[in-house]
């Protein structure tokens, strides 16, 4: 998922996001969506993000975020080319 897709999910309602299950390769698939969630944080396109990392697997993978706020930066960010 790229930034603008992730600001689109946001701006559609999607606040909460996780992997499709607890396996090892979900969870592993779902590390660049909360990487993105941070890079927007960090940029200002987002208010805040609140992070989960699970702990049966060992490597402490982020297993779910919840995102607050998509900011006017956003918004800018969703439409910019």
């Amino acid at each position: 998922m790229n930034m603008k897709q992730f600001l689109n999910e946001v701006a559609s309602g999607g606040k909460g996001l996780q992997p499709r299950s607890s396996s090892v390769d979900d969870l592993a698939a779902f590390q660049p969506v909360v990487e993105t969630a941070l890079e927007a944080e960090a940029l200002g396109y987002v208010e805040k993000v609140i992070t989960h990392r699970e702990s049966h697997t060992g490597h402490r993978f982020y297993s779910a975020l919840i995102v607050i706020g998509l900011t006017d930066a956003g918004r800018e960010a969703m439409t910019a080319s």
